[in-house]
């Protein structure tokens, strides 16, 4: 029994995190993620149009629905 113990403290100890962890999804495109991330006067420069108008062409979209 103190065998045990001592193996499963050297697994909690010689690892962070007992299961493995999946990487985060990172987008692949940076120039998307700072659109999104621009002040409405710079955004609406940027791509002249609003994204009130954007958000309304793309919601009807299958890929924003989910289905599970």
């Amino acid at each position: 029994m103190v065998d045990d113990l001592s193996d499963m403290y050297r697994l909690v100890v010689s690892s962070c995190f007992l299961n493995t962890r999946t990487p985060y999804y990172q987008d692949p495109d940076p120039f998307l993620k700072s659109l999104m991330k621009m002040a409405d006067c710079e955004f609406r420069q940027m791509t002249r149009t609003s994204r009130d108008v954007v958000l309304a062409r793309i919601r009807g979209l299958p890929v924003f629905r989910n289905n599970s």
